[in-house]
């Protein structure tokens, strides 16, 4: 997982939503996401590197190294079909002025049980909040003061983004969550 720090802190979450689309306007805020869903199949296994060969639907064929956490990697097969499903959000939005800003990071990770068919899920959650110290409305652009202090100039979207109903002093929160859930299945089950 990445975090939401090598992504840049809330001003440049807030300058993705220049290029990401389609976004959901919920109540004050807006959320948008994607879900991956990768397949492959497993063409090889080397049980002493704990190392996967995994040929994609495209034919390309790539190694996955797999840690001593994962639980039953003597149950993989060749032939077995390993899916993961990779989701990415952000949500924004608006808070009570009178928040503090700050940032919360959440983990969570539950992987299988023993004697189950490998598999697991990890997801990172960041909560990460900033007040507004500058309006530009006339070029889209808003100024964030981080929980650090740092400001963060931000060019702001805005088709998604009321400009007239932001103020200075506003609470400005992001919401990044990314998930990744791993199963392996053997063929015809």
């Amino acid at each position: 997982m990445r975090s939401l720090f090598r992504l840049g802190v809330l001003g440049r979450l807030l300058g993705f939503l220049i290029f990401i689309a389609p976004a959901t306007a919920v109540a004050q805020g807006i959320v948008t996401g994607e879900v991956v869903v990768l397949q492959a199949e497993v063409v090889g296994i080397d049980r002493v590197d704990r190392t996967l060969l995994l040929k994609r639907e495209d034919g390309s064929v790539t190694s996955l190294e797999v840690g001593h956490a994962a639980r039953n990697f003597d149950q993989i097969r060749v032939g077995d079909t390993m899916t993961a499903t990779y989701v990415e959000s952000v949500a924004l939005f608006l808070g009570d002025p009178n928040e503090k800003p700050g940032v919360v990071i959440g983990h969570a990770a539950v992987r299988a049980k023993e004697g189950d068919m490998p598999g697991g899920i990890v997801v990172e959650v960041v909560d990460v909040s900033a007040v507004i110290a500058a309006i530009d409305r006339e070029n889209n652009i808003v100024t964030l003061r981080e929980p650090t202090g740092h400001l963060s100039v931000v060019r702001v979207n805005p088709d998604e983004v009321d400009m007239d109903n932001l103020e200075i002093d506003m609470i400005v929160h992001a919401r990044y969550t990314e998930a990744v859930a791993i199963s392996v299945e053997h063929p015809g089950k």
